[in-house]
């Protein structure tokens, strides 16, 4: 009886000890979050360098400002595209910021972010500041911002990945068979194949097309973009890709694609020679985090003329959505404070987004038609994915701006929900047995596969919401488009769509787009589009309280799911989100990882 009692004691001392663990780690986030959201100043020292590098993918916009990572147990800051932009513009006019330090190990970001910042930072050198760029080893899509910087330098071990592009995609119709799953699919559009690798286990043709298609239009972007700023043809670099030639650290000097390899320790000497600075190293640099916070003079704007930047990124659901995602509803409520609010003149929608729920993108778009009628111009200005669900809400603007490597396009719907009676019953034995009311009661129900009768009035209602989409983009984009490929009939809708997505610099042409630009470029057009003189930029939705942050922090299950499977994670997430999808979805194919 003794062993009972001390037994259990322990397991109450342990339940207390852990409570209180956990009481010390929501205070410790508590204080964090809180001190996260204080608007105090950041001093910039004289002679100072702003350093960029991008270890973590970054969002057009941070909504919530900051990460626990219950791992290390540290608060990581995070930093959207939109305050990076600003930061950078920032620099070229404080005497604080003498340069940039482009510190490009680990840098990982999408296409169109790596697009936008590279332009900006093209920008930041007509100010007569220095760039400098420094690596162990670059990735291609780090290679290719940093090829802007007036020195580019490597680790002597280091190196550099110069071997062009390709996109894989798992299949997982076999494991599926073998497990007694069957995947009842409805679509339309020969390129919507975001169903196929739950029933094939290869590419399609149409898929294979458009795949090749998509990624020579981004590598000869990134291609272009490096031979104009390194001098090395374009001819060249294909060469170099296809015979393996960046082995070493010194080829890429020797090829020049870099102007030397220096360690770490001779960069720092370079760069406190360029800027004059004379203090400890660590204290030479302002991170673009913290930099984002600094004050500059003459930053007040008194204008009471607004333009509205909306940004609407993630994968679109129904509801106010959740961390990552975009709610039609929380979207729609924005857009109506938007519309009622009489001091916003111009509305610019920034989308970054492959898409979703085909009744949540009908929410948002008919409120983007009610700002229309209230005479707010509306400019989108996409970011690294406006597909789907993403172009369903981007047709009807004034005006659209993407980026030349965005992903855009994917005109088509798609429905699925698995049949798991081979495997319930066939392969584990259990039985199920349905009382109905009438004879499509259980329709829905995964333990049965669709009738005839069933199937074909899901797949009616896949053609209708085609046509919908269809109609949508016809009535926004009509008469778009180069010469050969005007949109003069919902037909030639058609005949881009299909599912099939487009890469930026494609989609001018055929009349998805109106032009190349950044965001900065969407803001000038809504401008001129509401005849301003004066204006200020006013962002939404606005920044979370800390405490709804701080809710969202304890999603602990993610972060470990995140850390163990890596880049894995992204299969982990579609085999959940095909679990989750329920009603039409106007989403692009799979998630498109560009290696």
């Amino acid at each position: 009886m003794n062993k009972f009692w001390k037994v259990m004691l322990a397991v109450v001392v342990g339940v207390i000890i852990v409570h209180i663990l956990y009481g010390l780690i929501f205070m410790l986030i508590c204080l964090s979050a809180a001190g996260g959201s204080s608007s105090s100043d950041v001093s910039v020292k004289e002679n100072s360098i702003l350093r960029i590098s991008l270890t973590a993918d970054m969002p057009d916009k941070v909504t919530d400002g900051m990460d626990f990572d219950f791992m290390s147990m540290t608060t990581i800051k995070r930093l959207g595209l939109n305050d990076a932009l600003k930061s950078i513009e920032k620099a070229k006019t404080d005497d604080r910021i003498k340069g940039i330090y482009l510190d490009m190990d680990g840098a990982s970001a999408g296409t169109a972010t790596i697009e936008e910042l590279r332009n900006k930072l093209i920008e930041f050198k007509e100010s007569g500041k220095f760039i400098i760029s420094y690596a162990t080893a670059y990735s291609q899509f780090g290679y290719y911002l940093a090829s802007v910087a007036d020195e580019i330098y490597v680790n002597p071990q280091g190196g550099m990945s110069w071997q062009g592009m390709c996109s894989q995609i798992m299949f997982y119709k076999n494991v599926l068979e073998k497990l007694g799953v069957e995947m009842q699919v409805f679509r339309h559009g020969q390129f919507k194949s975001a169903v196929e690798p739950y029933i094939c286990d290869k590419m399609s043709p149409a898929n294979r097309k458009q795949y090749s298609v998509l990624l020579n239009s981004i590598w000869g972007r990134v291609c272009q973009g490096i031979s104009e700023a390194r001098g090395i043809s374009v001819e060249d670099l294909n060469m170099y890709a296809d015979s393996l030639s960046l082995r070493k650290a010194q080829d890429a000097v020797d090829l020049k694609f870099a102007d030397a390899v220096k360690y770490y320790d001779e960069v720092i000497d370079e760069l406190k020679a360029k800027s004059g600075f004379d203090g400890k190293d660590k204290d030479m640099f302002i991170d673009l985090e913290k930099y984002a916070k600094a004050s500059v003079s003459g930053g007040n704007n008194k204008s009471k003329n607004e333009v509205a930047v909306l940004f609407a990124e993630g994968e679109i659901v129904d509801g106010n959505g959740g961390k990552g995602q975009m709610g039609g509803d929380k979207i729609a409520e924005e857009l109506r404070k938007i519309r009622e609010n009489d001091d916003v003149k111009a509305v610019v929608l920034r989308v970054n987004s492959p898409g979703g729920s085909g009744l949540a993108s009908e929410v948002m778009w008919r409120e983007i038609q009610k700002v229309k009628q209230a005479g707010k111009p509306i400019v989108v200005s996409m970011g690294n994915l406006a597909a789907s669900g993403g172009y369903y809400i981007s047709c009807s603007a004034d005006y659209i701006y993407a980026l030349p490597t965005t992903l855009t396009g994917s005109i088509g719907v798609f429905g699925m929900f698995p049949n798991l009676q081979g495997l319930v019953t066939d392969k584990i034995g259990v039985t199920i047995d349905t009382v109905c009311t009438n004879a499509h009661a259980d329709f829905g129900t995964t333990m049965r596969p669709v009738t005839e009768m069933e199937y074909n009035y899901v797949q009616q209602s896949i053609e209708d919401f085609y046509d919908t989409f269809l109609t949508r983009v016809f009535d926004g984009r009509k008469g778009k488009g180069a010469e050969g490929h005007v949109l003069s009939e919902k037909a030639l809708v058609d005949s881009i769509g299909q599912g099939r997505v487009w890469a930026g610099s494609d989609a001018i042409a055929i009349g998805l787009v109106d032009e190349l630009g950044s965001l900065n470029d969407a803001v000038k057009k809504a401008v001129e589009l509401a005849n301003l003189s004066d204006y200020k930029v006013v962002e939404y939705p606005t920044k979370k309280e800390w405490f709804e942050e701080l809710v969202e922090q304890f999603d602990i299950s993610t972060r470990i799911m995140k850390s163990e499977l890596g880049e894995n994670y992204m299969y982990y997430q579609n085999a959940k989100r095909i679990a989750e999808t329920s009603g039409i979805q106007a989403r692009m194919e799979h998630d498109i990882v560009i290696k």
